[in-house]
């Protein structure tokens, strides 16, 4: 764990310095002390339990066997990945590569981030712990220092939030003065939970909500063949599951690797001007201001 990082960290009770002693992470101002577990710092109580894998146990949400699938596919970085690349094509800029530019030792914060390992200096924080995740906190109460991390990455997590706005304000505030923002977010595409879904953006209201950040460019993360084919799949999943909950979340799985070598014509059409209209998903490449 490196000094650098420690030191960008701040208490989320009283918002003091963080010390290392004996491998205790503790505030040195009211003396807080932040659990650690499989190389992880715990800023909420690690007795809660992740969310995903409490929904999977309930049984409680209408579409379980997609979850239980989530849950499985996020514990595994390898099968994730591969799913991934499989399930549609990525024809925006990529994290990876917008990320490519920044100088070294850049404190670079990938928010909601998962398994997804974006680069192997690329700080993951979520909600919940998996495989590769540093931080385990909150989004709306980041444990970071004023004005102290280079670069956010956001992918597919604005829509899960309750109160994004809230989440855009946290992010502006622990990024340097014009450090990056990358988001991406679906547009095009039916509900889907992990562990909730409340909204979609065109790409003015995404302006409005990163509103104190200066867009420097946006278009299709995923294009319009992608949302066709993902309707598509979700529509012939309906007529086929005859009306069981079941059948449909398994159909709709299926439908997603057997219809996706069709996205790969998202690398002709998903270039048209109009694109970012009829996009399964846009990405965001933003400054603070």
């Amino acid at each position: 764990m490196s000094v650098k990082f420690i030191s960008v960290l701040r208490c989320v009770i009283c918002h003091g310095n963080l010390s290392v002693t004996n491998e205790i992470i503790m505030c040195a101002k009211c003396q807080k002390k932040y659990p650690t577990k499989n190389n992880s710092i715990f800023f909420r109580k690690a007795e809660l339990g992740d969310r995903l894998s409490s929904q999977v146990l309930s049984k409680a949400e209408h579409d379980y066997t997609t979850l239980r699938l989530k849950a499985w596919v996020k514990t595994n970085p390898i099968f994730f990945n591969i799913l991934y690349h499989l399930s549609a094509t990525f024809i925006g800029r990529s994290a990876k590569e917008v990320i490519s530019s920044l100088p070294g030792q850049s404190i670079i914060l990938n928010i909601g981030s998962g398994v997804k390992k974006v680069g192997k200096d690329v700080i993951n924080l979520d909600y919940d712990q998996f495989i590769g995740t540093q931080i385990v906190g909150d989004v709306y109460d980041l444990p970071f220092k004023d004005n102290s991390v280079d670069a956010v990455i956001c992918e597919s997590v604005l829509e899960h939030l309750i109160y994004p706005q809230e989440a855009v304000t946290e992010i502006r505030r622990v990024l340097k003065s014009e450090g990056l923002l990358y988001v991406v977010t679906p547009f095009m595409l039916g509900y889907h939970a992990s562990p909730g879904d409340y909204f979609r953006w065109t790409e003015f209201g995404m302006k409005e909500l990163l509103n104190g950040f200066q867009i420097k460019e946006s278009g299709s993360a995923w294009g319009p063949t992608t949302a066709l084919v993902s309707i598509l799949g979700r529509w012939l999943s309906l007529v086929l599951s005859f009306g069981s909950r079941q059948l449909y979340q398994l159909w709709q799985v299926a439908f997603i690797f057997i219809l996706a070598p069709l996205t790969l014509l998202d690398y002709l059409i998903g270039r048209h001007p109009m694109a970012p209209d009829n996009a399964h998903g846009l990405y965001f490449i933003t400054y603070k201001k």
